[in-house]
């Protein structure tokens, strides 16, 4: 079985993981929060940071936001 067929947001519609501009910091939490329960969240982080260049892509992927993920990087290297 795949990760992405036993993540928590399987079926889920977007909305929660992409609050969009101007969204106030609890809908980033709430996704987050979400995000925090999954039982693929160390496979999720992977692949949105390397298969997906996931530090430039928006949204909340393993409990993380985008300039997370940047932080991340600038750390790594």
């Amino acid at each position: 079985m795949k990760w992405r067929e036993r993540a928590a947001c399987r079926g889920m519609g977007p909305d929660l993981f992409f609050p969009g501009r101007g969204a106030l910091p609890a809908e980033y939490e709430a996704a987050k929060e979400f995000c925090r329960e999954c039982p693929v969240i160390n496979e999720c982080l992977d692949y949105v940071l390397t298969e997906n260049d996931g530090y430039n892509t928006p949204g909340i992927w393993a409990a993380t936001t985008q300039r997370q993920r940047r932080r991340m990087r600038t750390r790594a290297t």
